[in-house]
């Protein structure tokens, strides 16, 4: 424990100490205020490190994708032999390729892709990479615009900044991987404050999504009578301190800065009234630390939530969901598109597979069965067969035996053929389910596709499901697919309808491509 935290039981490894006295000691003023300029120091020093780390990677690669696009343009200039590459590597050419790299860097830095948000959260940073390189393209189509001579923006345009995006993003998530992995004094430190509840909601929500850059260093417990009942930490200690009326906003800042924390998290707003969250924000100021209030919304994008003004205060404005004529028109286009092309693309595997199922034992290529889509309509739904043909006999008897209900799959399933089994590791089995999307029975993307008697045990909020068509793939899929629950796959599938978006589909497809590569819960 850091030296004048409050004092906490020691629990065992993994489990959260909790400590029943209401405040921490006063410790003398000289004291705290040299661990909090202590504790200021080392933090902006991590800052400070990391920003540079994203800026000297930053600058690597867009050197590299500046000189490429130099080389290309020389090339193309005067494609004969290799003459091109004597003058891509000229002192003239390599000082150009340094001016311009240094350009880009402004740019980004305009754009605030060091920003802390940038580094903390890799959504915000690509959204500032793009917007920095447009504007480092806009300034050279300027430059060209003026000298009459737009080889600058053409050869930026075509290589460098594809190239450039490309390896950023790369870079940058390898980066978050590394500090993730190897770097745990580069991971923020929060200290949590609200009631049991709230708080078991925080660490439930941590330890789904599995993120090394949050770590909760210690939890302020704003209701004893209900210690007891704060989850386990799994594998990571965590100290909890039980606090009372009495503990002040300067209180809270000599615990941060014991506890050396990067940030508070308010997960209970009704604990502070306005005017205390004002003057925590204050004094937190002095460690430069960040105040995180948690509006404890659920199953909603961010891209649905906007801060607007009320009066002499601010709300959260939740558009609605996404269920109009336009909407559902661009969906249908995009999944008559996907599914044409990935139907001409998969013929070869298509017409393999359907050869060596026929082969092992002479039974039907497809399993053709009825599922509930879009608005309650029964549909018939194509896969190619991977079990044996007395399927259907066998299933009430492995029903009871495995004591499965609703979401049925298991590991090492004996109805399954040997074919089938690679097929289903692969995914290749659901490929004709294209045929269903160009039919409109399905979408490429969306909530899985339900038998009736499922659906008939569905609650009113399951029913929303049938609100768009059913998918190929989805969330359910690249989240885990066989490995997931049943409640943790009927969360993902009310979190895509609640949110669907065409970027969220083209997100999904990708995450499919690499789901299926590691066949992660595949069985």
């Amino acid at each position: 424990m850091p030296d004048g935290a409050p004092e906490a039981s020691q629990g065992s490894a993994g489990k959260t100490a909790t400590k029943t006295a209401t405040r921490p000691a006063k410790a003398p003023a000289q004291t705290v205020g040299q661990r909090i300029a202590t504790a200021r120091a080392a933090r902006q020093e991590r800052h400070l490190r990391r920003k540079w780390n994203f800026i000297a990677v930053d600058g690597v690669t867009v050197f590299l994708a500046t000189f490429l696009a130099n080389a290309v343009s020389l090339w193309l200039w005067d494609p004969r032999g290799w003459a091109f590459v004597d003058q891509a590597v000229s002192a003239r050419s390599i000082g150009m390729t340094a001016l311009f790299t240094t350009c880009w860097l402004v740019a980004l830095t305009f754009a605030r892709a060091y920003s802390h948000q940038a580094r903390a959260f890799p959504p915000i940073g690509r959204e500032n990479i793009l917007k920095g390189s447009l504007i480092y393209a806009a300034l050279l189509a300027c430059v060209d615009a003026v000298s009459d001579d737009y080889s600058l923006f053409r050869q930026f345009a075509l290589v460098g900044l594809p190239v450039g995006l490309a390896l950023m993003v790369v870079c940058r998530l390898l980066l978050h991987r590394y500090t993730e992995r190897f770097r745990t004094d580069l991971q923020r430190k929060f200290l949590v404050i609200g009631n049991v509840a709230d708080v078991n909601e925080i660490l439930a929500d941590a330890e789904h999504r599995q993120n090394k850059h949050d770590w909760i260093h210690a939890i302020l417990i704003t209701d004893p009578q209900n210690q007891n009942r704060l989850s386990d930490t799994g594998d990571t200690p965590v100290e909890s301190i039980i606090i009372d009326e009495d503990f002040s906003n300067e209180d809270f800042v000599a615990t941060a800065a014991a506890y050396t924390c990067d940030a508070v998290w308010v997960a209970s707003l009704g604990a502070f009234g306005h005017r205390n969250l004002r003057r925590l924000s204050w004094h937190l100021e002095r460690l430069s630390m960040r105040l995180y209030l948690d509006p404890m919304i659920e199953g909603i994008a961010g891209t649905r939530l906007n801060v607007v003004p009320t009066g002499q205060g601010h709300a959260l404005y939740v558009d609605r969901p996404r269920f109009n004529a336009a909407n559902g028109l661009s969906k249908r286009i995009f999944d008559i598109c996907v599914s044409a092309l990935a139907l001409i693309a998969v013929s070869p595997i298509l017409a393999i597979t359907a050869l060596a199922i026929k082969l092992e034992d002479g039974g039907p290529v497809f399993y053709v069965s009825n599922r509930i889509g879009y608005h309650g309509a029964s549909f018939r739904i194509f896969k190619f067969r991977s079990m044996h043909t007395d399927a259907d006999e066998r299933l009430k008897a492995l029903r009871k035996e495995v004591g499965a209900e609703g979401l049925f799959k298991m590991k090492d399933d004996p109805r399954i053929t040997k074919v089938g089994k690679f097929i289903r590791k692969t995914s290749i089995d659901e490929l004709p389910q294209f045929v269903n999307s160009l039919l409109g029975t399905m979408s490429v993307v969306g909530p899985r596709p339900h038998l009736q008697h499922e659906v008939d045990a569905f609650g009113q909020d399951m029913r929303m499901r049938m609100e768009v068509r059913p998918g190929i793939t989805g969330l359910w899929q690249v989240s885990g697919r066989s490995d997931l629950s049943a409640r943790q796959a009927e969360e993902l599938d009310l979190y895509y309808v609640d949110n669907w978006s065409l970027a969220l589909d083209v997100r999904t497809i990708l995450q499919t491509v690499k789901a299926v590569a590691v066949s992660r819960g595949a069985y």
